[in-house]
């Protein structure tokens, strides 16, 4: 027992000298604002050859075209419909939106058109976007599928695909949802 205590004494005494040792001083604050000053908000580079898909109003038409810099492409564009009529054979009163080569903006009714399907080929250069909006109503079981691609005539440039599905579920006519996007053409 005796040895136990004088092996824990010294041990006791020696944690406890270590205990009140007095705390080191912080280091003097650092000055945040001098080290990392603030110089704003970087803004985005917008890049028209990054084809990023933007968003439109497809009731009100405003032409988003630019005017290119740099190498001048050209682009066949191909719109691809293909619509169904409602479970009472009436045609739908779908319309199918998009820009032409003389930059304004078309529309094809579903009621218009002969076919339930087909493809409407033309050319867009550089700076012009492809352009897709589709709108309008039908009855039960009226669908419709749209697609606009385009392809550079030298064959360097692959545009993404825009398409849009939609069909009309419910009894009596009913609006689809309005759908409109388009790509600037680099």
């Amino acid at each position: 027992m005796k040895r136990l205590q004088s092996i824990l004494l010294p041990l006791a005494l020696l944690l406890s000298l270590t205990a009140c040792e007095k705390p080191a001083t912080d280091p003097e604050p650092e000055d945040y604002e001098e080290l990392f000053p603030f110089t704003g908000i970087d803004k985005p580079i917008v890049s028209y050859d990054d084809m990023r898909v933007k968003l439109c109003n497809v009731r009100q038409y405003t032409y988003p075209g630019i005017n290119p810099t740099g190498i001048s492409r050209t682009y066949t564009v191909i719109l691809r419909y293909k619509y169904q009529n409602a479970t009472n054979g009436n045609p739908p009163d779908f319309e199918m939106h998009y820009i032409g080569a003389d930059k304004q903006e078309i529309t094809l009714h579903c009621r218009d058109l002969k076919k339930n399907e087909g493809i409407v080929p033309f050319e867009l250069k550089s700076g012009e976007p492809i352009y897709l909006g589709i709108s309008g109503k039908g009855e039960r079981g009226a669908s419709i599928e749209v697609s606009i691609k385009a392809k550079s005539k030298d064959g360097v440039v692959i545009v993404p695909t825009l398409k849009h599905q939609d069909s009309q579920p419910k009894e009596g006519t009913v609006e689809i949802t309005d759908y409109c996007e388009y790509i600037i053409l680099p």
